[in-house]
């Protein structure tokens, strides 16, 4: 009997790790990794060669995403970035860092990541330019077997399993470091009275490996793909029309859908405006499509973006059946006049 449990314990062991790394590197379900209903919202996030290509002095961008919960505990993700200008050789070279932290796969599994960004970009003509940007990282991710059950924890007093009783199975590995490589090319097109912006990005370049509990794997690159057209024709309103498209592996996202800006003082000082929002959504890895709404102000240096992401399958559960997304964006205005390549379209 005591050998029949330790056999049941590392198979339950083993089995549980490779679905979570499984669903890390794109074999299973819910292989996107961290996940933003608003990528454009994080610039880094989206594409390293949006680094430091602005009018502002510097750029601080916050995003949350509180996506449903899991064992009573919400499932939330998060990044923080900073970049700016440098001058280097009168080169101006775009430098960043961003912070990341992933629990898309839940309490489980949790990752941590650090990113430096550099970019760069060059004027193709008067009228367009395209940059390119490159993003090392430092990632640690952690296996957490609070909410995992083994078979010796199975209470025939009661019927159930408890969480409070013992285990025996030792966790060599229980957490993982790595280094990542992401890269990204954007082009700008700029019209008399509106410009044109596409980018492709690569996240997990390198393909990096890591090790986990005796369990070697690999994470399939990322590829994300992004267009977007800005029409200010008129002052007053504002009109953005998105696309967005990822692919890992076998699994994808799409979005697609508009923000509107109306320029108006609404007896601040200084205020720009409010910005909506509506999108499509669908992630072909839990065969899902769902509705995005989105809300924010800007004024002077702050911008506030609310978003909620609404599944339209009802049949999928709490973690995937809703979501909420808020951002916070600080720029502090430049002395120094400064001629950008290939903006950020930010809204």
């Amino acid at each position: 009997m005591k050998i029949y449990y330790e056999i049941n314990i590392r198979a339950s062991l083993i089995v549980g790790i490779m679905c979570l790394i499984q669903s890390l590197t794109g074999s299973q379900p819910k292989a996107q990794g961290v996940h933003f209903s608003q990528y454009y919202s994080s610039p880094l996030v989206l594409n390293p060669a949006y680094t430091g290509q602005h009018d502002d002095k510097f750029r601080i961008v916050s995003n949350t995403s509180i996506q449903g919960s899991y064992f009573d505990e919400s499932v939330v993700s998060g990044t923080i970035s900073y970049d700016q200008q440098i001058v280097i050789s009168r080169a101006e070279i775009g430098v960043g860092a961003c912070y990341t932290y992933d629990r898309s796969l839940a309490s489980n599994f949790p990752v941590q990541s650090f990113n430096l960004s550099l970019a760069s970009a060059l004027s193709l003509s008067e009228k367009s330019g395209i940059g390119l940007g490159i993003q090392v990282g430092y990632n640690h991710m952690n296996f957490k077997y609070d909410h995992l059950s083994f078979p010796e924890q199975y209470n025939r007093l009661t019927g159930h399993f408890d969480p409070n009783l013992p285990i025996t199975e030792n966790f060599d590995n229980s957490s993982a470091n790595y280094l990542n490589v992401n890269t990204g090319l954007v082009w700008n097109y700029a019209l008399a009275k509106s410009h044109i912006n596409a980018g492709v990005s690569v996240r997990h370049l390198n393909s990096p490996s890591f090790n986990l509990s005796d369990i070697n794997s690999n994470i399939k690159p990322r590829f994300i793909y992004h267009l977007v057209y800005k029409n200010y024709k008129n002052q007053k309103l504002h009109i953005t029309p998105r696309i967005l498209f990822t692919h890992q592996n076998s699994n994808s996202y799409m979005s697609l859908g508009s923000n509107v800006q109306i320029n108006k003082d609404f007896g601040l000082d200084n205020a720009k405006g409010l910005v909506f929002g509506i999108y499509y959504a669908f992630r072909e890895e839990i065969d899902a499509s769902s509705l995005i709404g989105l809300v924010g102000f800007e004024k002077r240096m702050f911008t506030v973006l609310l978003s909620g992401d609404f599944n339209i399958n009802q049949k999928l559960g709490n973690v995937h059946n809703q979501a909420f997304e808020i951002t916070f964006i600080l720029k502090r205005p430049s002395l120094v006049l400064k001629k950008t390549i290939v903006p950020w379209i930010s809204h």
